[in-house]
């Protein structure tokens, strides 16, 4: 009989114990259950993230792309795009902010459907474009056979006599390389107009070598080739009488030949400068809280097709 009253109590603490067990493995089981489902949100907002930040920076080069098409000058002229910043640098910034959502952007951008440039719905009221107009030549990347022009500001009424800018080469991809420099002449009117174009002449076109080694420069770099001192190069920017015409240096156009290169640029004095710079454009875009941003360096002018230099050579310098 005592015997018999032994084995109940023997049971009951097994069953305790399986139970227990039990409660160790569903707390077990639900510890593991919680980590999965926090992993798999975190993951999910992760690649949530990732697609916004993506199309975010999509949105800010199709903005740059477009605004890479335009007329840069003619745009920083216009009343959508004021200067923000009276002193040094001009600066305006363009943003989608009227009640369609399109704003100023549209317009600066020239997009009907300015809504399929972006990659996120609903980002065009996040969306701004600043633009830097630099009235001098800093820093500015020049890649291998693509050619980069500056446009001046001056017009036929402002002289430079004895002016001259120093180009100063940097970080040249190549032992040696070339620098083809273009200057092409006209006359301006008060308001910015050209209205006639001097005809080429022989030292409008010159070839520059630049060698990061040596003083010299070698073949193919040689004849009508002229070595760059210090792999710097002086242009002259005095304006060009011609019967009874005074031009001035328009444009500047620099074509890099064999190597990536950076310029820079100074005046023989602060009185020579004539607006030759660059466009320094900025497009930041917000996709549901996602920042990103992106910056482009832009010629103010774009570079004419060899249709137009032979119309120079040819033509008289007068376009009808």
């Amino acid at each position: 009989m005592r015997r018999l009253l032994k084995y109940p109590c023997k049971s009951g603490r097994y069953q305790a114990q399986a139970l227990l067990i039990v409660l160790v493995v569903l707390v077990v089981g639900a510890i593991l259950a919680m980590a999965i489902v926090s992993r798999t949100m975190r993951d999910r907002q992760r690649v949530l993230q990732e697609r916004k930040s993506d199309q975010s920076l999509a949105s800010a080069d199709a903005v740059l792309d477009l605004f890479a098409t335009r007329d840069i000058a003619s745009v920083l002229g216009t009343s959508v795009c004021a200067p923000q910043v009276a002193s040094g640098d001009e600066v305006c910034v363009v943003t989608g902010s009227d009640a369609a959502g399109y704003g100023d952007l549209a317009e600066v951008l020239d997009v009907d459907h300015i809504e399929e440039v972006f990659e996120c719905s609903g980002t065009v009221d996040n969306v701004k474009l600043t633009i830097t107009d630099r009235r001098e030549i800093r820093d500015i990347v020049l890649h291998k056979d693509v050619p980069f022009a500056f446009t001046s500001e001056s017009t036929s009424g402002t002289p430079y006599t004895g002016c001259s800018l120093t180009l100063k080469f940097s970080d040249i991809s190549n032992n040696i390389a070339g620098v083809l420099v273009t200057k092409i002449y006209a006359t301006v009117d008060a308001t910015g107009q050209i209205t006639a174009y001097k005809p080429y002449d022989n030292d409008d076109v010159t070839g520059y070598c630049l060698n990061t080694t040596t003083s010299s420069c070698g073949a193919p770099w040689t004849g009508n080739w002229v070595v760059a001192t210090n792999n710097n190069i002086v242009v002259d920017t005095e304006t060009k009488t011609v019967g009874s015409n005074t031009y001035v240096l328009r444009s500047l156009r620099l074509l890099p030949i064999g190597a990536d290169m950076i310029v820079d640029g100074d005046y023989s004095a602060e009185s020579c400068r004539n607006g030759f710079g660059s466009a320094l454009a900025r497009a930041e875009v917000n996709c549901d809280g996602v920042f990103r941003a992106k910056k482009m360096v832009l010629p103010t002018d774009s570079v004419a097709p060899s249709v137009f230099d032979f119309l120079l050579f040819s033509g008289g310098g007068s376009i009808q």
